[in-house]
């Protein structure tokens, strides 16, 4: 099992096989974000209109995996200041590549220093300041979600991960009260992203990955068989699709992301996939962080480039341009991520990089 091996939102894979089928519902996740954020050019003009929720169960997800993978490490011998480094190792030079892949588009679109201003915002995936953009996270929009995954991991690495199990269950409570009532006055879940809603994002996220954190307590202490991978994949898709109660929005996103998302994990963390399903499990974790993190702007410059026209082919084409992409930063993100980690390993040992042997 590789607990410590990092790979949407958290970006975490643990291949472990009681787990392998979470890293495959993550890459479905991913799949249907990239679908949601060029939706309109389906011949309906509608295609996966919630996916948008992906960003809660990717939040659910992270408090599972990363309590699978650091706490033990973390009361044991893990400092905090190694903990964050090794978070900021994962998840940043990705980041970092899609605040360079927006910022020139931005540029493009309004030529002005308030864009450059707002680059070192994004490199650091940090809100910027309203004088500077129209959004927080304009150069590249998605990386809201990360800011606030990163807080909450700060927050476990710094002290939750000590809390028990109870403790836990209040958190969750106070902040699922704080959830639903950013959904009653807003009508929707979707918060966090924006100057007028941003605070509102801190419950967002702290209600599903203290979540996550307990279904990873619960599924030690109280195994389950699961479900098939194929039939939570569905189930996760049909959450994706347009609301079917019409003017209950606010209770389906909140019956979706409070119930039925958690019941899905759980379900779905017994499960041992095996041949196909597990290859596709895998390829789907490798490639979920990447598309999350660059796919914005990558679209925005197909669509500058090649101004591709309404239909079921503009969808394909930006499904495959995602994977494509996706597939490429995950390989440069892997060998970013070990010269980094050569890097620090060397500085740790006191000595300097061989360089005749991979310290390039």
């Amino acid at each position: 099992m590789e607990t410590d091996k990092q790979g949407p939102a958290s970006g975490d894979v643990v291949h472990s096989q009681h787990l392998l089928a979470l890293d495959g519902l993550r890459g479905v996740a991913a799949l249907a974000v990239v679908v949601f954020h060029r939706r309109w050019f389906a011949p309906s003009g509608h295609l996966f209109d919630h996916a948008y929720l992906a960003v809660d169960f990717f939040f659910l997800l992270s408090g599972l995996v990363i309590d699978h993978a650091y706490r033990q490490q973390l009361q044991r011998r893990l400092s905090f200041g190694k903990y964050a480094l090794k978070r900021v190792v994962r998840l940043y030079p990705l980041i970092i590549a899609g605040a360079v892949l927006g910022l020139p588009f931005v540029l493009l679109r309004s030529p002005h220093w308030h864009g450059l201003a707002a680059f070192p915002f994004a490199v650091a995936a940090l809100p910027a300041p309203s004088s500077l953009v129209k959004i927080p996270f304009e150069i590249n929009r998605p990386s809201w979600s990360l800011f606030f995954e990163m807080v909450a991991s700060i927050v476990y690495g710094a002290y939750a991960f000590r809390l028990s199990a109870k403790r836990l269950a209040v958190i969750a409570g106070v902040a699922g009260c704080g959830l639903l009532t950013a959904i009653h006055l807003h009508g929707s879940i979707d918060v966090g992203a924006g100057y007028g809603d941003v605070g509102w994002g801190f419950f967002r996220v702290a209600f599903p990955f203290t979540i996550g954190v307990l279904l990873n307590r619960a599924r030690l202490k109280y195994p389950t068989k699961g479900l098939p991978f194929v039939v939570v994949a569905a189930l996760l898709l049909l959450s994706f699709a347009p609301n079917p109660l019409g003017s209950y929005e606010a209770a389906y996103v909140a019956v979706v992301t409070m119930i039925v998302y958690p019941s899905l994990i759980y379900a779905s963390c017994g499960q041992q996939p095996t041949g196909l399903t597990a290859t596709i499990a895998k390829a789907g974790a490798f490639i979920s962080f990447p598309i999350y993190a660059i796919h914005y702007p990558v679209f925005s410059w197909v669509e500058r480039l090649i101004h591709p026209q309404t239909g079921w082919p503009a969808i394909g084409l930006f499904v495959a341009v995602a994977i494509i992409t996706a597939v490429v930063a995950g390989f440069a993100d892997e060998r970013a991520r070990g010269w980094i980690g050569r890097q620090l390993h060397a500085r740790s040992a006191g000595g300097l990089p061989n360089r005749s042997s991979g310290g390039r």
